[in-house]
């Protein structure tokens, strides 16, 4: 670089600061990587966790911890042209696309550097040996690496073939995050119980309408003399539409503790709903829909035959309250839920809105 060519930004200085981005924790960190896979037209995508057997300082076997995490998906791909700028900063296709989840291109990279040190991005088409390039902040920060390097083609490796049972599909992408130093959760069994939840909410209505099946797995690296080491799938748990509303017939809380099997209905009812046109800041139009529901009294009563406890109380009603809020939606997706919204009428009435 010649003394007239000066960047408007320093990588290595900027790169660590970024990394403080904004995302509540390492759920909705993942849920940029779905997008991205669901924006590619997927139909599986795996949330994959990789552990491994670590040491304590005094040398004696510790416990479990993550070693990596995997989004691997079967949507479209992306050729190399595509996938060289993956990684760049608001370099993104999907905000030509005015219905879909992303605009501003930053979702992989700003997802990735939020949870990891190093993100390597694999993505095949046609089932053409797969090209990959990767993003390195130690690197970055070392100044040894300033620009994206071309993708070049690499067999894909044998751990992310793992979803598959082998059989790749013609097309797919995989992003691998590891040398984790900022995830919220340091075990495969707090991940999943910290992210089922929130993940399953977001994409309700697609995994529903099973549109997409995404599913957590768990893989541990074992250690083994003879026979040399090797990964075991520990979990394979199908992610299930978690809605706010309870008016879809399967979701998470049926499977929560106390609650009756023999209602197989939807848990809530339709309680309100309107759609409407807005005209946007452009000159635009768009649809804006909102409804809300209210506990069935089907439930209520059921709930009131088993439990000597108010209904809030219940394993059923502290599972409700974990949903409670503005459920924002876009797309079919939820953007955010926005816990202890209240919006009162001139009756001072609360209504709970999706």
């Amino acid at each position: 670089m010649s003394l007239s060519d000066k960047l408007f930004i320093s990588p290595s200085v900027v790169i660590e600061s970024m990394r403080d981005n904004g995302y509540k924790n390492t759920a909705y960190a993942v849920a940029e990587l779905i997008d991205n896979s669901i924006q590619a037209q997927a139909t599986e995508v795996y949330f994959v966790v990789y552990e491994k057997q670590v040491q304590n300082t005094d040398g004696s076997q510790g416990g479990k911890q993550i070693d990596r995490i995997a989004i691997i998906d079967n949507g479209n791909g992306m050729p190399p042209e595509i996938l060289h700028a993956a990684l760049e900063f608001g370099a993104s296709q999907n905000r030509k696309d005015l219905k879909g989840m992303g605009k501003f291109g930053m979702g992989l990279p700003n997802s990735s550097i939020s949870q990891c040190r190093r993100t390597d991005v694999y993505s095949w088409q046609d089932s053409e040996l797969p090209y990959t390039t990767y993003l390195d902040i130690n690197k970055i920060q070392e100044e040894k690496q300033e620009h994206i390097l071309y993708p070049h083609q690499q067999i894909l490796p044998e751990y992310l073939t793992l979803p598959f049972k082998g059989a790749i599909p013609k097309s797919g992408t995989a992003v691998v995050w590891s040398h984790l130093d900022k995830l919220h959760w340091k075990t495969s069994t707090a991940l999943l119980r910290n992210t089922q939840d929130i993940i399953g909410r977001m994409y309700r209505r697609m995994i529903n309408n099973d549109d997409v099946k995404v599913v957590f797995q768990t893989y541990y690296l074992t250690e083994d003399a003879l026979f040399g080491s090797e990964y075991v799938l520990e979990n394979d748990v199908p992610f299930i539409a978690n809605d706010p509303l309870q008016l879809m017939e399967n979701t998470t809380l049926k499977g929560v503790k106390g609650y009756p099997q023999e209602i197989s209905e939807p848990a809530f009812e339709k309680a309100f709903y309107d759609r409407f046109e807005i005209v946007l800041n452009n000159g635009k139009t768009g649809m804006v829909t909102i409804s809300s529901s209210t506990i069935s009294d089907k439930l209520v009563q059921k709930l009131r035959e088993d439990s000597n406890s108010y209904i809030g109380n219940t394993e059923v009603g502290k599972k409700l309250k974990n949903n409670i809020g503005l459920s924002i939606m876009r797309a079919g997706r939820e953007l955010d839920l926005i816990e202890n919204f209240k919006l009162f009428d001139d009756k001072c009435k609360v209504l709970p809105y999706d």
